[in-house]
């Protein structure tokens, strides 16, 4: 019959080590493994019964308590780990597997970690501050339907129109600092049509200079009139057509008290 030493049985029933390593190291196969096992556990309990009734009940729990620690390695071999839970460093419990408090701990730490390592310091649930902190936060790791924020400070970033700074429909916010050098807001398409769309829908008050620069604006002028044809300008033909607006107005002097009026009609 095949051999093997007893401190592998000892660390074998402690479940130290499995079945299946211990046949890879002495060059055996499980069953063999196993029944060496079952034949040290008979072993024991012969000798117990030799010296005595008291060293009899011990020897039967010490049976009974390394059958149980052997019944997780058991149950552990019949399993495997699914890649899922390696790659994340995290201990897979097989059915009917008894979980213990150093593994089921060591799970929610892990779980932590991998959490502040896509979001940040985590908070605590009840106060402090459990808001995302991280600014390593990209669009690739984080998304989300509505947040809650005091600042969004976005870094500096080329604008291409192209790739991870558009949206769906080619909608962005990019703080560009290459070729526009703007904090950009870009529309969508979903509207229709190849140019993209901005709608405000509350009051908008601009502190500083507007421009538009895709307005399209042209000039309708009069030849040299009396200065009191200024009150006549719709009968000269000189209003702006309905989609457009009057951007501006000039006058030339003409000489002899005359003068010239033009306006100019743009189209946003």
């Amino acid at each position: 019959m095949s051999s093997m030493p007893s401190s592998s049985l000892i660390a074998l029933l402690r479940g130290d080590v499995s079945a299946d390593a211990l046949a890879a190291e002495h060059g055996l196969s499980r069953s063999e493994v196993e029944r060496l096992k079952h034949a040290y556990l008979d072993g024991l309990e012969a000798g117990a019964r030799r010296r005595g009734g008291r060293l009899q009940r011990l020897g039967t729990i010490a049976i009974v308590f390394a059958v149980g620690l052997t019944a997780r390695q058991a149950l552990s071999g019949t399993c495997a780990t699914p890649g899922f839970f390696s790659g994340l460093g995290l201990n897979y419990f097989c059915a009917d597997e008894p979980a213990m408090a150093s593994e089921v701990n060591a799970n929610t730490q892990q779980l932590a970690r991998l959490m502040e390592a896509k979001v940040g310091a985590l908070g605590p649930a009840d106060g402090g501050n459990p808001n995302v902190s991280s600014s390593s936060v990209s669009t690739s790791t984080l998304t989300a339907t509505r947040a809650s924020v005091s600042f969004f400070t976005p870094p500096y970033a080329s604008w291409t129109g192209t790739g991870a700074d558009v949206g769906a429909g080619g909608g962005a916010i990019v703080n560009d600092n290459v070729g526009y050098k703007a904090l950009m807001l870009v529309g969508n398409t979903s509207a229709g049509g190849p140019r993209r769309q901005v709608k405000v829908f509350d009051d908008l008050t601009v502190t500083g200079r507007l421009t538009v620069s895709d307005k399209q604006c042209h000039t309708i002028a009069n030849t040299c009139q009396t200065s009191g044809s200024l009150e006549y300008l719709d009968r000269q033909s000189m209003v702006c057509p309905t989609d457009e607006v009057l951007q501006g107005l000039a006058t030339t002097n003409c000489g002899g008290g005359t003068v010239r009026i033009a306006i100019t009609c743009c189209k946003f």
